[in-house]
């Protein structure tokens, strides 16, 4: 293989399974990363040793340092890159990225103003956020349900009167005092949608969703502080009474929008030489960090030999996170972790089958390709 130099930033879960995969590969790495001591320890389940095993059997740099309780990952991962000697570590600022080099771009969702600008720049304005909405969450609620979804019904007055109420202030992130300043119509859009109920039409209606902490108010992010937000809800006859459980807040935390960045091999749709993984393309846990990490080293690998890009087995955990990413729609508060919509119907020992048979046809393909390039003459 020709010496290629591939950048990584950020040496997390996903820059650092990034970084180890291209270097068993051949390839040298220049990882840029500011490192934090912290440990996560990562929550061990039924669910996460289910994806750790596709995992190994995927070839995981990163699990091949683990045991089944995954304990010090995090610190094992720093270890064995810093004695890579493939890998180059750069701690510290980050400066231009450039778009005519291979590069990853993984640094999680705490980036700096600077670098989220950068980001923007790639994928476009309106792609990238710097802000993630936490809902307010109620306790004691009568709502109507259809399916598995809760509807308030309001009165158009009282839309109004919020409307009135959230120009005083003034918010320039995507949230409800913004879309108020922006219009009546626009408010009702993103947080009082029209419903149909049991066939019966709805003018405007709240939106939740039942958790095991409550029931969450879907679309309506806000900065307002908790006292505003009580005067707010008690606008709404349904609300007045009610618990507030955790009233809402916007949260810094940089991510771009997967469906409308990034193609399903996670590279940029706008510039062919950037991929991205990790929690900035909205993967909430560790091995799914992993996962993404993994699939954007094989497929740089394959960019700069020049073969065609690859995608994760339909019907294992690992091709079913990848999908889940791409069927989010613009703004989305929510990350992707292991849930029962990813891991639901993928049978463990077809999968496992199927990803050692992933990672025997690329390595075969990788081998291939080394023994046409040994065979030149020039």
């Amino acid at each position: 293989m020709k010496s290629n130099i591939v950048n990584i930033i950020g040496g997390g879960y996903a820059g650092g399974e990034a970084a180890l995969t291209l270097s068993s590969y051949g390839v040298e790495v220049h990882l840029f990363d500011i490192y934090s001591p912290f440990e996560n320890q990562i929550a061990v389940n039924e669910n996460t040793k289910k994806l750790f095993r596709e995992l190994q059997a995927l070839g995981s740099a990163s699990c091949a340092l683990a045991d089944d309780n995954l304990v010090d990952l995090r610190l094992k991962i720093r270890e064995k890159l810093e004695k890579d000697a493939k890998i180059n570590i750069f701690n510290g600022k980050m400066g231009e990225i450039s778009l005519n080099e291979p590069t990853i771009i993984a640094t999680g969702s705490n980036t700096s103003d600077e670098f989220f600008s950068q980001i923007e720049n790639i994928v476009g304005k309106n792609r990238a956020y710097k802000w993630q909405p936490i809902f307010p969450v109620f306790g004691n609620l009568k709502l109507i349900k259809q399916s598995e979804q809760y509807f308030l019904p309001v009165k158009e007055e009282q839309v109004k009167e919020a409307q009135q109420f959230l120009k005083n202030f003034s918010c320039e992130e995507d949230c409800i005092e913004k879309w108020a300043a922006c219009g009546a119509q626009l408010l009702k859009a993103k947080a009082f949608k029209p419903a149909v109920i049991d066939g019966k039409i709805f003018p405007a209606c709240l939106k939740f969703k039942k958790t095991e902490e409550g029931f969450v108010l879907q679309n309506f992010q806000t900065k307002l502080p908790s006292e505003q937000q009580q005067k707010l809800f008690n606008i709404f006859d349904g609300l007045k009474e009610a618990q507030v459980i955790k009233f809402g807040d916007m949260q810094k935390c940089t991510f771009i929008s997967p469906a409308s960045c990034i193609n399903i091999h996670l590279q940029s749709q706008s510039y062919s030489n950037i991929f991205f993984a990790g929690r900035l393309i909205l993967v909430g846990g560790e091995l799914e960090a992993i996962a993404t990490g993994h699939l954007a080293a094989l497929n740089v690998l394959n960019m700069i030999e020049g073969r065609g890009l690859v995608k994760y087995p339909a019907g294992t955990i690992c091709g079913n996170i990848i999908a889940k990413l791409f069927s989010l729609q613009g703004f989305k508060q929510e990350q992707i972790d292991l849930n029962y919509d990813i891991i639901k119907d993928v049978n463990q020992s077809q999968a496992i089958n199927k990803l050692t048979k992933f990672k025997e046809e690329f390595n075969a393909r990788v081998s291939w390709h080394n023994h046409l390039c040994s065979q030149k003459r020039w």
